[in-house]
């Protein structure tokens, strides 16, 4: 089987001699959940209590991805942060880029609401409907900066008004480690 050769490289499983697959512990992680749900945390909380998550530290927190901002404002980002998020794509988008200011280079993201995969050729394009089922994006945080100063000027001749506004965008660059779906 082409899937089970794939879990074993990933070394995930390991054949326990009688021709079964056992399901290796999760290794020393930390993983921090903002959650909206009293269900949601309460999975969670299930999940920490089976065996092979016992290397690793988990803490459940309340309030979703605002939480979550505040939280990382002055503390270190973990290996794994798990946001739970009942509001619309675009409060989401909007969460997730102020969470990224906050996030430190070489944290790896995931990426599964994800609008349209195309091929590396552009022969076949997918497009979700809103989203395309299936589909992953994995990355890793490589920079995070300001870009350049955009000046926005305004000025009405006729009634002498003139206003110099800027503004610097905060950037962060993520490469792509690999597309599923």
């Amino acid at each position: 089987m082409q899937v089970a050769s794939s879990i074993e490289e990933a070394g995930a499983s390991k054949p326990n001699g009688h021709g079964d697959m056992t399901i290796a512990p999760v290794p020393r992680i930390s993983l921090q959940a903002f959650c909206e749900s009293a269900e949601i945390a309460a999975i969670i909380r299930e999940a920490v209590d089976d065996r092979r998550m016992d290397k690793a530290h988990v803490k459940v927190h309340m309030g979703g991805a605002p939480a979550a901002l505040e939280a990382y404002r002055s503390a270190p980002t973990p290996n794994v942060i798990v946001l739970e998020s009942a509001g619309d794509r675009n409060a989401l988008v909007n969460q997730l880029d102020g969470l990224a200011q906050f996030c430190d280079a070489g944290t790896k993201v995931t990426f599964d609401q994800v609008l349209l995969v195309s091929s590396g050729d552009g022969a076949k394009v997918t497009i979700g409907k809103p989203l395309v089922a299936g589909a992953k994006v994995t990355g890793e945080i490589v920079d995070q900066h300001r870009g350049k100063k955009l000046v926005v000027f305004k000025m009405e001749y006729t009634r002498n008004y003139v206003r110099k506004n800027g503004h610097r965008q905060d950037l962060t660059a993520v490469k792509i480690a690999a597309i599923e779906g």
